[in-house]
């Protein structure tokens, strides 16, 4: 069965300083080096990281568009994937708000702008993948929540269309496993449900946010997340990427990375079996 090596990646604007972009753009490359994901979701990639991004991860083809005008201003939530495993069959950007498929502001009283990035797949040997990414909000429960329920809308819809295609859905999500919007995303009737929870292995199950500082995660649990179709998906093993190359950060977050196995035969283009 096809398997998949997924990671998300918040990226924290391009600061300034000792952890200015191009000092850690570096140790994310020794980072994307050492586990090979197939694909990645990045959060708060600016235009500047958006350029690092197209400039540095050879091999990789981003998606996604600048939440701010639906082209290149404000943070992108984007999908990178590898150029010689798959070609992009479908993908877009909608916002997390009442009026999705337009540039939209912040909705339901949310701090900043929120959108979610997707990309459909297509494997050369194993059919279709989709991968969903998202940022939500970090002070509106009503935003982030309903954003959530959103984002499971259109991966439903995107199911029906397509079959029932593996599907990942990445992100920061702002909230820990005790948040209402982690209670969203894992809800029963939810069509995902957290990487972590189905890993037969588990590697530095911590908190994800440090914030650059030498906190003890362990006492946390993440924000950021990996979730993942339980009916078609199995997941091998789920990490907290908690290296810090050279000594140094990445970001303010750690990575989140799942090693996932489809459980049948991939779809053929058409979502046909």
């Amino acid at each position: 069965m096809p398997a998949y090596r997924v990671m998300s990646q918040n990226l924290r604007y391009d600061t300034s300083g000792v952890n200015a972009l191009e000092i850690r753009g570096p140790r994310l490359s020794w980072l994307l080096d050492k586990y090979r994901p197939d694909t990645i979701g990045f959060q708060e990639a600016t235009p500047q990281w958006m350029g690092w991004l197209r400039g540095n991860l050879a091999g990789y083809i981003g998606v996604g568009v600048g939440r701010d005008n639906g082209r290149d201003k404000g943070e992108f939530s984007p999908v990178f994937y590898r150029a010689d495993r798959f070609s992009l069959k479908d993908g877009g950007t909608f916002w997390l708000s009442e009026t999705p498929d337009r540039v939209s502001g912040p909705a339901w009283s949310a701090a900043c702008t929120r959108i979610c990035t997707w990309a459909l797949l297509e494997d050369k040997q194993a059919g279709l993948f989709l991968h969903m990414n998202t940022h939500t909000d970090h002070v509106s429960v009503e935003a982030s929540c309903r954003g959530a329920t959103l984002i499971l809308s259109r991966l439903a819809a995107l199911r029906e269309k397509y079959g029932p295609i593996p599907a990942v859905v990445t992100g920061d999500f702002n909230g820990e496993e005790h948040s209402s919007v982690y209670a969203v995303m894992t809800d029963p009737a939810s069509p995902v449900a957290d990487s972590k929870y189905l890993a037969a292995r588990q590697v530095n199950a911590c908190g994800s946010f440090h914030n650059f500082l030498k906190v003890d995660v362990s006492k946390h649990t993440p924000i950021d997340y990996c979730f993942v179709t339980p009916d078609t998906l199995d997941v091998r093993s789920y990490e907290v990427v908690t290296e810090n190359p050279g000594g140094g950060y990445v970001s303010d977050h750690y990575a989140i990375f799942a090693l996932l196995e489809a459980k049948q035969a991939g779809l053929a283009p058409g979502g046909q079996i």
